[in-house]
């Protein structure tokens, strides 16, 4: 029978494994006011997003193309009033009126 034998731990030499890793204790750290946080929300001034866009263009005259099902394309136009989390609100001109439209199945926006 065969036995396995594996190096002890408890003898091992320091140098050999030693791995070179900096000395994290003296790293320079800022003060509290001037850390800069993890994580932050986007401004509505960066355009990261589709509703971030779309808020910068309120008031205008668009064309809105969306995808029903697997390939109904329909198309609305109106002024765009609002952008929501998951919806936009158009005022179509022929009627004054207001329609909500999702916002996930929008797939171009034509600003006219």
């Amino acid at each position: 029978m065969n036995v396995l034998k594996f190096k002890s731990f408890d003898n091992y030499d320091q140098e050999q494994y030693d791995l070179n890793l900096p000395n994290l204790t003296n790293l320079p750290h800022l003060p509290n006011n001037q850390q800069k946080p993890f994580f932050t929300y986007p401004t509505e001034t960066e355009c990261n997003n589709l509703q971030s866009y779309l808020n910068t263009i309120l008031n205008r005259f668009v064309k809105v193309d969306f995808l029903i099902g697997n390939d109904n394309l329909i198309f609305k136009e109106g002024i765009l009033k609002e952008v929501g989390c998951d919806y936009i609100l158009l005022e179509m001109i022929d009627s004054n009126d207001l329609i909500v439209c999702d916002i996930y199945s929008i797939k171009f926006v034509q600003i006219i």
